[in-house]
């Protein structure tokens, strides 16, 4: 966040994501196949930002690395909470 000074903090910290390892990922990272189901945790990577004054900023990600499926966060910059949002699918 930046004040009307221009003084500048951080607004949240997105929390990391439970990845569960697929054949695809295991390629891509160079791991073995026994790796394959496995769990691990990976950090969202920022992808875009929209919001407005004094309400709350909403956040697009991916899992690093993972090319998975995208995310939205809530912010609240009252209490600084985040929320994950779920994301809809197109209907096709």
């Amino acid at each position: 966040m930046v004040t009307d000074s221009g003084e500048i903090s951080t607004l949240a910290v997105l929390p990391s994501v439970e990845v569960v390892l697929t054949a695809r990922l295991a390629v891509r990272f160079g791991l073995p196949a026994c790796a394959v189901g496995d769990t691990f945790r990976m950090e969202p990577v920022p992808t875009g930002v929209a919001g407005g004054h004094g309400g709350p900023v909403y956040v697009s990600a991916s899992p690093a690395g993972t090319g998975e499926e995208s995310m939205v966060w809530r912010i609240d910059v009252e209490t600084r909470e985040v929320t994950r949002l779920p994301v809809r699918r197109p209907v096709r």
